[in-house]
């Protein structure tokens, strides 16, 4: 059975949503943020082998391996230089999962749980360079701090829903 339009982004919020639960954990567990940034780390590199693999056992053809390929060497050349292409490739894969409803689920969860990880490190990230700042006074982060992360947080990920959109009208349209 195929996917409605109103399920896909029912989904799309899901996922995206992702990187603000995360936020939110971050926000509530700042102590072990320290201890539990390497397996959040650890997740940021399973969550990409992860899809590949599924995209290999669902669509088992050329194009898949080409596919996966250029997001290899992209991923190799370009990670370097913008930490979010990952979670922008995963929009990617977000659009071509809806053709299988349980790839389109596995997916969905994927990219939630990458979401989760990317929220977490981010805020971590931003509470230490915030704490690192001279010319911040402050030692912790206050509420109107708090919501200029989640807006930087945004900011840095919007691109995710705009790749899934376009593609989406792009698949409609042709």
């Amino acid at each position: 059975m195929a996917l409605t339009i109103i399920q896909i982004f029912l989904a799309l919020i899901f996922v995206f949503s992702g990187l603000f639960i995360g936020l939110i954990l971050a926000l509530s567990a700042k102590e072990e943020l320290k201890q539990g940034k390497k397996y959040l780390l650890l997740i940021q590199w399973i969550i990409p082998f992860l899809t590949l693999v599924l995209l290999v056992i669902y669509f088992n053809n050329i194009y898949v391996w080409l596919l996966i390929l250029v997001f290899v060497l992209l991923y190799l050349f370009v990670f370097k230089y913008c930490k979010y292409f990952l979670y922008w490739a995963l929009a990617v894969l977000f659009f071509l999962s809806t053709i299988n409803n349980k790839l389109f689920i596995f997916a969905s969860l994927l990219i939630f749980i990458y979401g989760l990880s990317e929220g977490s490190l981010y805020y971590y990230e931003t509470c230490r360079q915030y704490k690192n700042s001279k010319k911040k006074g402050l030692k912790k982060l206050d509420k109107k701090s708090t919501f200029s992360v989640f807006l930087g947080l945004l900011k840095k990920n919007y691109v995710f829903l705009i790749i899934v959109v376009v593609l989406f009208f792009i698949n409609i349209f042709i």
